[in-house]
């Protein structure tokens, strides 16, 4: 496998989607950011898993890949997703906010393929939303239709409430404005295209139970309650999966501790037996 690419240089990975990977002689990772992130937001985290194989895809109007085909569904997102990882030897998946739910799908499409599979800060299709969530996308789409793409929109964005992007230290703050800036937001003029989209449809959860891989759920300390619902719900449509709060963290738990979250992260692709609830 090539090292990974440049920023703007990225490697195929599925129909047209790009990633950024960096090999390793241990198992196939695939990597899914969260909205108007990349795969660059790895990195850090990257760092503390050597060994592995990583790939971080990009979503579609994310990064280095191209705007969603009209027409997309989840189901058929996810079936590509899984079909490619399959071919990559892709052995886990690791979603984060947004990105748990096309997790969640690659790994509902194909459920005996995976070892394992871990959520962060998860969200399901159609499932629980704060509303603080909601107004803000309405916010963006408004400032979008007057001014357009800029600066302005990452800064909007990124303000608190909701607290998306509270508990990032001020050097995370700054790399991830970064990326943001590089959203295009053009799905706001068509609301029927992008991952928001996606977002909208209805997951059925109730299919994890037909996964053989073994699940890790992850909150912070600090994460919305939405979230928190929805980590409660896949924990009791699967009670073998591992249910963890990381101490100090917000929503972007991964990004805000990424060596605790490595640790966790190694010990559930190693552990076979690992099953339950560590309490906060």
């Amino acid at each position: 496998m090539p090292a990974s690419p440049p920023h703007g240089a990225g490697l195929p990975f599925a129909h047209g989607l790009q990633a950024t990977a960096r090999p390793g002689n241990g198992d196939g990772v695939l990597w899914i950011h969260g909205y108007t992130l990349d795969s660059t937001t790895w990195d850090e985290i990257w760092c503390e898993l050597p060994g592995w194989s990583h790939h971080g895809i990009d979503l579609p109007g994310h990064g280095m890949s191209p705007a969603m085909e009209p027409g997309m569904t989840l189901g058929e997102l996810g079936q590509r997703l899984a079909q490619a990882a399959i071919a990559h030897d892709v052995r886990h998946i690791v979603g984060l906010s947004v990105g748990s739910i096309i997790a969640l799908e690659a790994a509902l499409s194909r459920p005996l393929a995976f070892e394992t599979v871990t959520l962060a800060a998860p969200a399901l299709a159609g499932g629980p939303v704060a509303d603080d969530v909601g107004v803000r996308f309405r916010e963006l789409q408004e400032l979008y239709r007057r001014r357009g793409h800029g600066p302005w929109m990452t800064e909007l964005w990124m303000r608190c409430p909701p607290a998306t992007f509270a508990g990032a230290s001020p050097p995370l703050h700054a790399r991830l404005a970064e990326v943001i800036d590089r959203y295009a937001w053009s799905e706001l003029s068509n609301p029927e295209r992008g991952i928001a989209a996606l977002a909208r449809a209805r997951q059925d959860p109730h299919r994890l139970r037909t996964s053989t891989a073994r699940i890790l759920v992850i909150v912070g300390e600090h994460e919305l309650p939405a979230f928190r619902d929805t980590a409660a719900i896949l924990h009791g449509i699967r009670q073998d999966a591992r249910l963890v709060e990381l101490a100090g963290a917000g929503h972007l738990c991964l990004l805000h501790a990424p060596r605790q979250s490595a640790r966790l992260i190694s010990q559930h692709w190693q552990d076979r037996t690992a099953a339950g609830t560590d309490p906060p």
